[in-house]
């Protein structure tokens, strides 16, 4: 994973993450400071993204959105597969556990190089869309393509990692009929095609590439496939305060220009009571109360800023 700040001469307006993929965007976190505007990044391997300015800033800065992820069900046991035709491989087969095609013992299977279609249904419980957030499917590792379908609806295609789609569309709870398409790389058939005693060769090649005894690459749904529940709160639009100075819990700073009302705020204090947590707003206009339950707020305190925060 690559994590990288990058600055953009652009002031005034947000950014918004574009993702090529599925034509979706999403709010980015960013700063603006000094006529530029920064923005923390965190790429997957391989991963791409397009960042777009189209409007207004609401807030000088906007904090990364946060996600937790859970695991609600593995998707274990059997899985049918249909292989493709006029490759070397059998048209079907049933797979008990899920496993690189080049660990098979049927040579078919070993050296095939083409698409094959595992499917499998799954009972979906109740429980998994009670709670709101995205259901996702996780398929795990992959060689090296896949396409995904769940109830005859596609889904997409994923070639990177993580290798997941997006299923909050097409699950349902009860019977759920999950198809997904692997294609992997010519590699295998090749070394396949150089085994002993070969009568048919599926390929051909102006030069040779790969020996019988060379080595043989994963393929296939590898897994393990698992459907998750991604939850996600956007992050929040900030505005910072001057630095006041407070005496018992009135604070009264000559001017405040914070945009609207706050839902909440956060403080830090300064040394005296930098154990003086938590604090809340009690009241907005010409002045701001704050309360707090620590008994190590001393009767006088310095407020080394005050942050509030309402949602983007």
């Amino acid at each position: 994973m690559v994590h990288a700040d990058v600055t953009f001469r652009v002031q005034g307006n947000a950014p918004a993450f574009w993702y090529q993929q599925t034509g979706q965007t999403a709010p980015a976190p960013y700063a603006i400071a000094g006529g530029r505007t920064n923005v923390p990044l965190q790429l997957e391997p391989h991963e791409a993204v397009f960042l777009v300015f189209r409007k207004a800033a609401a807030a000088p800065s906007r904090a990364p959105a946060r996600v937790t992820e859970q695991t609600l069900g593995a998707l274990e046991g059997a899985w049918d597969v249909a292989i493709q035709a006029g490759r070397g491989a059998p048209a079907k087969a049933t797979l008990d556990r899920l496993t690189s095609w080049s660990q098979s013992s049927d040579a078919g299977v070993k050296y095939f190089s083409g698409t094959a279609t595992y499917t499998k249904t799954v009972q979906a419980a109740n429980a998994w869309f009670d709670e709101g957030g995205q259901l996702w499917l996780d398929l795990g590792d992959v060689k090296n393509i896949a396409e995904v379908t769940v109830n005859s609806k596609p889904l997409g295609i994923v070639w990177k990692n993580p290798f997941r789609v997006n299923v909050t569309s097409a699950l349902r709870p009860g019977a759920d009929q999950i198809t997904v398409s692997v294609t992997n790389l010519w590699v295998n058939r090749l070394i396949g095609d150089q085994q002993p005693g070969v009568e048919k060769k599926f390929t051909y090649t102006t030069q040779q590439f790969y020996r019988a005894d060379s080595q043989l690459l994963p393929s296939g749904l590898i897994g393990p496939v698992q459907v998750l529940r991604m939850q996600a709160r956007r992050g929040a639009a900030q505005f910072e305060c001057r630095t006041v100075t407070c005496g018992a819990k009135i604070c009264a700073p000559a001017s405040v220009t914070c945009g609207s009302p706050p839902k909440s705020a956060r403080f830090r204090f300064g040394r005296r009571a930098r154990n003086g947590m938590p604090a809340s707003v009690t009241n907005w206009h010409s002045r701001i109360s704050v309360s707090s339950s620590s008994s190590m707020v001393p009767s006088s305190f310095r407020l080394r800023s005050v942050i509030f925060v309402r949602p983007a």
